[in-house]
């Protein structure tokens, strides 16, 4: 939703007949959620920045998890399940 459309709602439910005051309430109620969605993003995003980037902004070493991973899509020997099918077709 654009700002656009926010001022579209505002006109529409004044022309639909409804009370100006009630279709300001409105246009106040969902700019000040907007305005809280973009301060919690400026936030969190200060406070990520803080944690994990240091003051020439390089990621921390400290912040990297160096364990081996473990792919999830690893080829899996064969299952007793698969061997059960692979039975039944003989």
């Amino acid at each position: 939703m654009g700002i656009i459309a926010i001022s579209d709602m505002m006109t529409r439910a004044i022309l639909d007949g409804s009370d100006v005051q009630q279709a300001a309430r409105l246009q106040i109620i969902i700019t000040l959620i907007a305005a809280s969605h973009a301060l919690s993003y400026i936030i969190a995003r200060h406070l990520v920045l803080r944690s994990y980037v240091d003051s020439e902004y390089r990621i921390r070493g400290d912040c990297i998890d160096t364990r081996p991973h473990v792919s999830a899509a690893a080829p899996l020997s064969q299952s007793s399940a698969s061997r059960g099918a692979q039975e039944s077709l003989s």
